[in-house]
């Protein structure tokens, strides 16, 4: 649900034909909406109201920018990414922590992308923006399986290849990683303590997909997983992403926030954050988790609880 209904509304008529605003409006404040807007869709919306796809894209890119939480910056930014399995379009939004650090900003290309990620995608084909990406998304893009092909869009200018806003990249490769983030990952993690709570259970299965390639943290795996569950009692969940250049790397809870960003009701708050990560991480995300949780008890209680994991036959 859109974190500002008003802005949403300002945004389309702005930016979206007479025809499209009321549609549009109505599916990306639909009570199943999660941030998803099918191919197909998107076609149907151009040929209806005399758009190309890039425009109407473009519009939702916009539109996006409604369900940011830029608790200390005020700058909204909204993202789509095009998924490459099934070609539909996922939004996302930028998010800050108020009582923070700034590096713990969810960036509207972060969410684009693990949005397509937790549904299913194994790569992006397009990223389109409000402005030209800042070089940690940049960096954070180039992470992703189909980097060297990913396309993006501004307004007003044709889509260019990710490879041309970053020259001589450094990514995977350089790591010897094969594939990169998308790749479907199952790395069939046990807890260390029998839980079946939903939330632990949701958390464990973010943590086994999770992209922690051994090159970006030696000798140590570091898969982890958050979720978080609602006053309603939803449970949303994410998976850690690290990144070859290490800071654009996305957390877990981050991850996680952005499926609850897109997907709650706009006053359903987190009340409770389950964290489950490989025992002896290196890359440990307890403090990141611990700073992300102290921002959201301003809104109320929020409890937050770890889980270690194991590796079969480590």
């Amino acid at each position: 649900m859109p974190a500002n209904p008003k802005q949403l509304q300002s945004a389309l008529e702005r930016v979206a034909p007479e025809g499209l605003r009321e549609v549009l409006r109505q599916k990306l404040t639909a009570d199943d909406f999660e941030g998803v807007v099918s191919y197909q869709e998107v076609k149907e919306f151009a040929a209806e109201n005399n758009l190309s796809i890039e425009q109407v894209v473009l519009i939702l890119a916009e539109a996006a920018k409604a369900f940011a939480r830029p608790e200390i910056s005020k700058f909204e930014v909204g993202a789509v990414a095009q998924g490459s399995t099934t070609k539909a379009f996922y939004l996302g939004a930028n998010m800050e922590f108020a009582g923070g650090a700034l590096s713990f900003t969810l960036h509207a290309e972060q969410a684009a992308t693990t949005n397509a990620w937790d549904h299913g995608e194994e790569g992006l084909l397009l990223i389109a923006v409000n402005a030209a990406p800042c070089g940690y998304c940049r960096q954070f893009l180039y992470e992703v399986t189909t980097a060297v092909k990913l396309m993006v869009l501004l307004e007003g200018k044709k889509a260019r290849l990710l490879t041309e806003f970053l020259p001589e990249p450094f990514g995977p490769n350089d790591l010897g990683v094969q594939g990169g983030l998308m790749t479907p990952e199952d790395h069939d993690l046990e807890l260390a303590a029998p839980n079946e709570e939903p939330i632990v259970e949701a958390a464990l299965a973010a943590a086994d997909r999770s992209y922690a390639p051994l090159p970006y943290t030696p000798n140590s795996p570091s898969y982890a997983g958050a979720a978080v569950e609602t006053e309603s009692e939803v449970v949303f969940a994410g998976a850690v992403a690290l990144n070859a250049a290490y800071n654009p790397s996305l957390s877990p809870l981050e991850a996680a926030m952005t499926r609850w960003n897109f997907s709650a009701s706009r006053d359903d708050r987190i009340v409770r954050v389950a964290l489950v990560q490989v025992e002896g991480a290196i890359a440990d995300q307890t403090s990141a988790t611990e700073a992300v949780v102290d921002s959201l008890r301003k809104s109320g209680p929020v409890t937050f609880d770890q889980y270690p994991a194991r590796i079969p036959g480590r």
